[in-house]
């Protein structure tokens, strides 16, 4: 229409983002179903408190509830802070309802594992030596326990900042935060890749487990690398090409080597995963729940790395116009 002044193209920073829709609306579903398994699991735990006279006189019922249901309610205010940021009318308070859920859960999750063991059992004197003993066979399956849950949520939190650094760069790529997010997170998989090595390698130095970890740490090292190169010009248009050509012919590879090793791997004569009539620390039933667990926690690091940037960005172009 003659004398229409055409609208300006919306800057990258102002289009609506249809990933972290996305990411949200998997990440409520995600919890859902962790959230209904966990409160029936957590109501069984105290039931078996309960029922067992034995276990309560020498349990503290706090420090003894305090695991499980620390873990439950972590899970129930992210599941909160994902709904009310789904619905939330103002960016601005969707970013605040997902971040401060994601700073409660993650407190929840962490700090029941500073407890010492010590703590939760309180022998009377005629049990005393016995109670220790007790105690210190059962720590190393204890310390295994806490890193199968813990690992995972690292390594969720890891690849959930390097999901929002790649989106970030995509989305800005005129912007350094992005690229800096990608290097420091595919660095660090390159060093935990490293340090897994170095600890289960002598373990099975012949199998999948220690080929997989190696393609890890040149995959993240080379990624981490080349968002050096990219700043400085030197990969140009290449750059993407070359991150799509890593992610298929090395990482994914690499993570289907380390899940191949898995299954064979032994910790204190027992195996990592229960397959068949072999006993296992965890059964392939409850595989599902560790991944639907693995997804809620990535999903959820993502998107506060996502609204974290966005809210530091926002502030810094409050005070330069300010």
């Amino acid at each position: 229409m003659d004398g229409e002044v055409p609208m300006p193209r919306p800057k990258a920073d102002d289009r609506p983002d249809r990933w972290r829709s996305v990411l949200l609306v998997v990440l409520l579903a995600s919890l859902v179903v962790v959230v209904w398994e966990l409160v029936p699991a957590t109501w069984q735990h105290h039931v078996g408190w309960r029922d067992t006279p034995t276990l309560r006189q020498v349990t503290h019922a706090f420090w003894y509830h305090l695991n499980p249901v620390a873990l439950t309610l972590a899970e129930l205010v992210l599941l909160v802070g994902a709904g009310g940021a789904l619905v939330a009318p103002a960016p601005g308070s969707s970013r605040r309802w997902l971040l401060g859920s994601f700073a409660g859960a993650l407190l929840l999750q962490v700090a029941p594992r500073l407890v010492p063991l010590s703590w939760t059992y309180s022998f009377p004197p005629e049990l005393a030596e016995q109670g220790r003993a007790i105690l210190a066979a059962a720590a190393p399956m204890d310390a295994l326990a806490s890193a199968i849950d813990l690992v995972p949520l690292l390594l969720a939190i890891t690849l959930g900042l390097l999901r929002a650094g790649v989106h970030e760069e995509r989305r800005s790529p005129h912007r350094a935060v992005g690229s800096m997010l990608v290097f420091a997170m595919s660095l660090q998989l390159a060093l935990l890749a490293v340090v897994a090595l170095a600890l289960v390698g002598p373990l099975q130095p012949d199998g999948w487990l220690g080929r997989g970890l190696a393609l890890l740490v040149v995959a993240y090292a080379a990624t981490a690398a080349r968002r050096v190169l990219r700043r400085n010009g030197t990969t140009g248009r290449l750059g993407p090409w070359l991150d799509a050509a890593t992610r298929l012919l090395v990482v994914l590879p690499g993570w289907a080597m380390v899940f191949t090793g898995l299954e064979a791997i032994e910790f204190g004569g027992q195996h990592l995963l229960a397959f068949g009539d072999r006993e296992g620390l965890v059964t392939m039933a409850e595989l599902p729940r560790y991944a639907v667990h693995f997804v809620a926690r990535g999903c959820a690091t993502a998107l506060a790395g996502h609204d974290l940037i966005v809210r530091v960005r926002s502030a810094a172009a409050t005070t330069a116009t300010a």
